[in-house]
């Protein structure tokens, strides 16, 4: 039997559709970063088209609108996709939050930390009356050990 078409979820299939998107990119005037082979770039005038790429999701940045339009027209004519855009965008579980006013962009990963709290919830809901167990021997009782052994 002879695979003709990688499948989602195969081993290989991240692999090769990486090779696939870099390839289609490399072919439409981006070229792939030296040092990250996840980037390409692309001039446009004065500024750079940014593509940034974690298996089937991608991070755009361009100088402008039409330039990323542009870009949407590009894998739209290849791929369904579907397109995120605004002051807050989620990737790979990253939020990034944009703020125009005061020039500011924040990169948080506010649902990984949920995801951790609820995941250890028992854990940090129970009550101590004191940061060490009971079970272990009160300070004095340790020092005295270690005087006596070290005398």
């Amino acid at each position: 039997m002879k695979l003709e078409k990688y499948i989602n979820g195969l081993k290989q299939a991240s692999n090769k559709f990486l090779h696939y998107l870099r390839d289609y990119l490399i072919a439409n005037g981006f070229t792939q970063s030296i040092a990250d082979e996840c980037m390409y770039t692309m001039p446009t005038g004065n500024y750079l088209t940014v593509v940034t790429t974690h298996v089937d999701d991608l991070l755009v940045i361009a100088p402008s609108k039409a330039d990323l339009q542009r870009f949407h027209q590009l894998l739209k004519a290849k791929w369904d996709i579907s397109i995120q855009s605004g002051d807050e965008l989620s990737y790979i579980g990253i939020t990034i939050r944009r703020d125009r006013i005061n020039r500011r962009t924040a990169v948080s990963q506010q649902k990984y930390l949920e995801d951790i709290v609820a995941k250890y919830a028992d854990l940090l809901g129970r009550d101590r009356s004191t940061p060490m167990e009971l079970a272990l021997p009160n300070h004095q009782e340790v020092s005295e050990k270690c005087m006596t052994i070290y005398q």
